[in-house]
């Protein structure tokens, strides 16, 4: 299967956003990334960051980076292979334990996010649809030439424009994803990102 059934806003409490911002240095993109983690940790709250790139840069899932490490690649707080930033938007949402979705298999998290993804690009006139669930797994290496099932692609050229990978601690779920997209869509408060969060929760902007 391709779909997992969802109701919109499976999220119960709201999901807060915070302001866009352009990023130039990966490790310090990813420290942001695993403070928002904690804070959501912490007090509980859903919080969701949007950003991109003002110079090309590099980042790599933490077990990867653990095996093969490259010394110009930021570690990410979750898996996957290597990414090579600059024509993408990137993002974090931290979603808490007391979440029934926090609760799914990671199967069934990675589905509904990428959901939400492809209906909000969908509706910008992009051509996308998941990888089917029931595919094969990707092979290790860098993250844009893997597809795994759950991932969005574009159906013209059939290339992965859209990944993640998932993380959870103390039941909290960290999700870190990156989308390729053309440079008039890539404003990291690009109305797309709006939908896309709306279809998850009730977005607060902060």
């Amino acid at each position: 299967m391709s779909d997992c059934p969802v109701k919109p806003h499976f999220l119960d409490q709201a999901l807060f956003l915070l302001p866009p911002a352009v990023e130039s240095d990966a490790h310090a993109a990813m420290r942001c990334d695993a403070a928002l983690f904690q804070q959501t940790i912490g007090e509980g709250k859903n919080l969701a960051r949007f950003y991109t790139w003002s110079t090309p840069v590099k980042t790599i899932g933490y077990f990867q980076g653990k095996r093969n490490p490259i010394p110009e690649a930021a570690s990410r707080q979750t898996g996957g292979g290597l990414v090579e930033h600059g024509e993408d938007v990137t993002f974090a949402i931290a979603i808490a334990s007391q979440e029934e979705f926090s609760k799914r298999s990671s199967q069934e998290r990675y589905c509904l996010l990428h959901q939400a993804l492809r209906d909000a690009l969908t509706n910008i006139g992009m051509d996308v649809s998941l990888v089917p669930m029931d595919g094969a797994a990707g092979t290790i290496g860098p993250c844009f030439s893997n597809p795994v099932p759950g991932d969005v692609r574009c159906d013209r050229t059939g290339k992965k424009i859209a990944g993640g990978a998932q993380r959870r601690t103390g039941g909290a779920v960290l999700h870190q994803g990156t989308v390729r997209l053309a440079p008039e869509s890539r404003d990291p408060a690009a109305a797309w990102i709006m939908d896309f969060l709306g279809r998850i929760g009730r977005v607060q902007s902060i």
